[in-house]
């Protein structure tokens, strides 16, 4: 015990200016941020963290990688390579004033994420070069007592103690790799852990990750777990594609492999494949009655709950861009090792049923300057259900972004892996409009404001008719003395 506890304070000391710089931006960012679910809110921290720790070159910094920043709009994206196209490589940040979308605050944000290097035509840089090596890990321990954890009395049979590890390996060029290990408290044992490989940018290989990782395109509907997006945030814009599982999430993530192609200048082909054990709480039957996210193994009837119903999926995505326009299309196959039999409470009658299931989905769009248009429109088998969202945005100036989103999810549409805008947990039984506007009025103040007008055709959880409700929000966020 006293030689973790010296090891974590050595690891805090030895990293103290870094820590100062990165808890200086999540004291910023999330004083501004209008997301409820704390939950995704902390996962999309641990994510931004990873990038933090290992930042772009801006000047080789590709669309899907400037993606994963949900501070930056597509037609932010799109001014900086224009840019770089037309003024050639950065030598420094200080040239993000030159970029027209840029307002002060985007510009410092990015700052943490991103550095510029110019790099020399005939530079080579070897696929397992100059490799740099992360270690990081956190032990809590509790200085209160719990009845829980009274194991004669069914209790959690482990200790209080929490504790992650995390390793990484790679290069900002061609390489990555990673490994997880955690314990949470209450559990006898490091029972969730993982791992990835991938390679990027190698001849007309974009990506390839063995191992765990997340998969996202278009806007979400069918395959949504690679980008983050909230109300307060400029509404949307496309998933990244395929990205590595870097942090502790033991839910949201496949296992297996995927690959994107770019076999052309204007086409992108993925295809991907996943199997991997999903905790459930089942039936007398033996049939899954809730898949269960929390990743708890502390009591005797949390651990009869793991991992016992396996999961399959298969899938790809298609995607063509040329001038602006862009048009896709994605599809996934997912079969269950037992059926899924959800129960007959009413608001648990559109779950879906059986152990096969599938979507696919259409996703479209143009971007030109200060316009950005784009939406997605998918059918579920589960029951026959389609959904569509579709989102405008245009920017008045560097100063000001005005959106507007709009939504429909048939109650009989459900994707396991679908993201999008929505007030309920999942992609389903939802319609609405959401109007927003993002402003800099004054160099440093941030002012965000939306309307959500939102409706479910079907009873939700403790309601016996459909609803609709209404959301607003006004905020204003002023940071002074910092400049990009």
């Amino acid at each position: 015990m006293r030689l973790l506890l010296f090891l974590a304070c050595l690891l805090l000391a030895s990293s103290v200016s870094a820590q100062h710089a990165w808890e200086d931006f999540v004291e910023e960012y999330t004083s501004g941020a209008l997301e409820t679910d704390e939950g995704n809110l902390q996962q999309h921290l641990l994510d931004l963290k990873e990038l933090y720790e290992h930042p772009l070159n801006i000047n080789l910094a590709g669309v899907d990688d400037l993606m994963q920043l949900p501070f930056l709009s597509e037609a932010q994206i799109e001014q900086i390579h224009a840019y770089i196209y037309l003024h050639g490589q950065m030598q420094t940040l200080a040239e993000l004033r030159l970029v027209p979308l840029l307002d002060e605050v985007t510009r410092r944000r990015l700052s943490f994420f991103v550095y510029a290097e110019p790099q020399k035509p005939e530079e080579k840089v070897r696929l397992f070069g100059r490799l740099r090596h992360d270690f990081s890990t956190r032990l809590d321990v509790p200085l209160y007592y719990r009845k829980a954890y009274m194991v004669e009395e069914g209790g959690y049979r482990g200790d209080p103690l929490y504790h992650r590890v995390l390793y990484g390996l790679g290069n900002s060029s061609h390489f990555q790799a990673g490994v997880r290990v955690e314990k949470d408290a209450g559990e006898r044992f490091y029972d969730s852990y993982g791992g990835y490989a991938m390679l990027h940018d190698v001849g007309i290989l974009s990506r390839i990750v063995v191992g765990d990782y997340r998969v996202g395109f278009g806007e979400g509907l069918v395959m949504g777990n690679s980008t983050w997006s909230s109300k307060g945030s400029p509404p949307l814009k496309r998933q990244g594609g395929i990205r590595p599982m870097t942090s502790m999430d033991e839910v949201n993530f496949l296992r297996g492999a995927a690959a994107t192609l770019t076999p052309g200048r204007h086409f992108r082909l993925t295809a991907f494949g996943s199997y991997r054990k999903r905790d459930a709480t089942l039936t007398k039957e033996g049939e899954v009655q809730t898949l269960l996210a929390d990743g708890y193994h502390r009591t005797p009837t949390e651990w009869g709950r793991k991992r016992n119903v396996g999961s399959a999926v298969v899938g790809g995505n298609i995607e063509w861009q040329d001038g602006g326009f862009h048009l896709g299309a994605t599809g996934y196959w997912q079969h269950f090792s037992r059926f899924l039999t959800p129960g007959v409470q009413l608001y648990r009658a559109i779950y879906p049923r059986g152990n096969v299931f599938g979507a696919v989905g259409v996703n479209y769009g143009y971007t030109r300057y200060r316009l950005s248009l784009a939406g997605e429109t998918a059918y579920s088998t589960a029951a026959g259900g389609w959904a569509t969202i579709n989102r405008a945005s245009y920017a008045i100036g560097k100063r000001y972004v005005l959106s507007a989103v709009q939504r429909f999810y048939a109650y009989q549409y459900y994707s396991f892996y679908g993201s999008a805008l929505s007030e309920n947990s999942s992609v389903q039984n939802e319609s609405g409009v959401l109007v927003h506007l993002q402003a800099e009025p004054l160099s440093g103040l941030l002012l965000t404001a939306y309307a959500d007008f939102f409706h479910h055709p079907w009873p939700r959880y403790r309601m016996t008719r459909s609803s609709t409700g209404q959301e607003f929000v006004l905020q204003g966020e002023y940071c002074c003395g910092a400049r990009a």
